[in-house]
């Protein structure tokens, strides 16, 4: 299904497309971001740039795991001051997770915190 999602050539490609689009729930979407980055089912293919589009969409929500997701992805691709918002974002909502990333990643030359 998601491969069908990601190459939107056909009529079924296209119908695929206005389900993904019709999902608004934060959890879902972080959900699907988890399918795109670590796929465990043979229908989805690992693409990190999908993965991070919908956490972008969970966490812009203000749903914290998928900002601290966002801020690894960030972390990975030696975006430091990306990988900070987004953890500092999860931190204040009291993500255990995020807020040891932070620590780490503020060790870091090139890190800012505010």
């Amino acid at each position: 299904m998601i491969q069908i999602y990601t190459t939107p050539s056909c009529a079924s490609c296209r119908k695929a497309k206005k389900w993904f689009d019709k999902i608004k729930d934060p959890f879902d979407q972080f959900m699907i971001g988890n399918c795109f980055l670590a796929p465990l089912h043979f229908d989805f293919i690992r693409d990190e740039v999908m993965a991070m589009k919908w956490y972008r969409k969970a966490a812009e929500q203000g749903y914290a795991d998928a900002q601290y997701m966002l801020g690894l992805c960030y972390c990975v691709k030696q975006d430091k001051p990306e990988a900070v918002k987004w953890l500092q974002k999860a931190a204040k909502q009291g993500h255990e997770k995020a807020k040891k990333a932070l620590t780490e990643v503020s060790k870091q030359k090139g890190a800012e915190t505010k």
